[in-house]
């Protein structure tokens, strides 16, 4: 699997799914996509005007679905 993926910090060689779907750049993918952009690099930012898609969605938290669609846009 791509490295991007991964959660470095997690990565054991002997267990490969081990930080799997946990890497720095899906999960901001995956926020600018479900969650907004302006959260997607500072969690704490200013809310923005329109409702987030994952909110729209009825999304209360990550599906799997939902990784799977940010991994694939990534």
């Amino acid at each position: 699997l791509p490295t991007f993926l991964y959660d470095e910090s997690m990565f054991d060689p002997a267990k490969k799914s081990q930080g799997c779907l946990r890497g720095y750049y899906l999960k901001r993918v995956f926020r600018h996509i479900f969650t907004g952009p302006s959260s997607a690099l500072n969690p704490n930012a200013r809310r923005g005007t329109k409702t987030p898609k994952g909110r729209s969605h009825g999304m209360t938290s990550p599906l799997p679905r939902a990784i799977a669609y940010a991994a694939v846009q990534a």
